[in-house]
């Protein structure tokens, strides 16, 4: 039977593997086990946004929280905040405000702190809509007004979109229905412009409501046949359920 040598080079190979310092190594060495780490790390990540995208919620957290977990202990601080953001929506979906606040704030100040502008800008417009839904419209307005002018210095039209998209929906909450019209008019052309049909979707079914409270019932159930289109067409069922709902 041969026996395998454990000389103290491959010790410390193992010891790095499960979290030793990575100077008892080579450079060459460290960076090969960093490498195979954020890859690691990346996969947990988009494993995290797949099960959000299925609203598996609790799983998706628990997988994040080990990619961030991951991109610590390399250093890789917009990847932890990436993950960090990702488990304050999940939390965010769940209703857990003050769990979802927490992962978030400290998500932005490792976006500001990297500096990583585009994580900023996200991180910004996910604190917004956690205030609006917390009904602290000042605050979301605020994050929001931070957010637009990183994603135009950038270049990202979807994340502009998004910010008059929620703008919209904070107008509306706060029963400002021609002020809601207005910004989900800009975003809804500018997600016709990206062809972005989810974006349009969501935003169509917020006019509904911005036309409904105004008493143009027409143009509101024009506003849900279309949403309802556009949400059969990308397979979205929460979407299709909310433009149902709305044409009665």
């Amino acid at each position: 039977m041969t026996l395998l040598k454990f000389t103290p080079r491959f010790i410390l190979i193992l010891f790095l593997f499960a979290g030793s310092p990575p100077g008892l190594l080579s450079a060459g060495e460290a960076a090969a086990v960093g490498e195979t780490r954020a890859g690691r790390a990346g996969v947990l990540l988009d494993d995290g946004r797949q099960f959000l995208d299925k609203d598996e919620y609790e799983k998706a957290a628990a997988v994040l929280l080990q990619a961030a977990d991951l991109y610590r202990q390399i250093e890789d601080y917009s990847g932890e905040a990436r993950a960090l953001l990702h488990v304050g929506k999940a939390h965010l979906a769940q209703g857990q405000y003050s769990r979802s606040r927490e992962e978030i704030e400290h998500a932005l100040k490792l976006f500001q702190s990297a500096p990583d502008q585009l994580g900023t800008a996200h991180a910004q417009l996910e604190l917004a809509r956690l205030n609006r839904l917390q009904a602290l419209y000042s605050q979301a307005r605020q994050q929001l007004a931070s957010a637009l002018p990183l994603y135009q210095a950038i270049g990202d039209k979807t994340g502009e979109a998004t910010v008059h998209l929620e703008l919209g929906r904070i107008h509306r909450s706060q029963g400002r229905y021609q002020e809601a019209e207005a910004a989900l008019n800009i975003a809804l052309t500018q997600y016709q412009e990206l062809q972005n049909r989810q974006g349009e979707a969501d935003t169509r079914l917020e006019l509904v409501w911005a036309f409904r409270f105004q008493g143009n019932y027409q143009r509101s159930q024009a506003e849900a046949r279309a949403a309802l289109a556009l949400t059969l067409d990308s397979q979205s069922r929460r979407g299709e359920a909310e433009a149902r709902f709305a044409l009665g």
